[in-house]
C-alpha cells in the first residue's frame, strides 16, 4: 500500500483542493497505510471518498473514517 507523502493534496469530485495530509504512516497492524489530515467541512462526514494527489500528480482513492483509534481523550494509555 502506498503511503502519501505529507502536504498531498485532498481533492473533491470536482478537482478543487479541499484539504492536505498532515501525517502518513504504514500500519503494521492494518497492513496499509494510514493518515492524518485536514479536510473540508463538506468532505468531514465518515465514509466520504476523497481522492489524494501525491506530489507526482498521481491520484489515489482514499475515505475519511470516524475511527479514532490514535486518539485517547481520556488519557487512559498515559496513565496506565
Amino acid at each position: 500500500s502506498l503511503v502519501p507523502a505529507e502536504g498531498s493534496q485532498i481533492i473533491d469530485d470536482d478537482g478543487s483542493i479541499a484539504g492536505r495530509i498532515t501525517s502518513s504512516r504504514m500500519s503494521p497492524t492494518l497492513e496499509r497505510s494510514i493518515c492524518l489530515g485536514l479536510v473540508a467541512p463538506h468532505l468531514m462526514a465518515a465514509g466520504t471518498s476523497v481522492t489524494v494527489k501525491l506530489p507526482d500528480n498521481r491520484r489515489i482513492p482514499a475515505r475519511v473514517t470516524a475511527q479514532l483509534a490514535h486518539f485517547d481523550p481520556e488519557g487512559t494509555r498515559l496513565r496506565g
